[in-house]
């Protein structure tokens, strides 16, 4: 669980910070190597959350259609 709030905040830390990305109409190449970091780590808990509790995503899908 701790690894999954950390990665959140860092991603919305990193998303939402001028020093990381001061335009944000543009992504200069230096900045992708940001990007590359953050999808490595949302896809890591996102697919901790896929496969260890499932029937919470099954639930929200019949529920919702999403």
């Amino acid at each position: 669980m701790g690894y999954s709030v950390h990665t959140l905040d860092y991603a919305v830390r990193q998303l939402g910070s001028a020093a990381s990305f001061p335009d944000r109409r543009h992504v200069l190449d230096s900045e992708i190597k940001h990007f590359q970091s953050m999808a490595r780590r949302l896809y890591r808990v996102f697919a901790h959350a896929y496969f260890h509790h499932r029937e919470v995503f099954e639930r929200q899908e019949a529920t919702t259609g999403l």
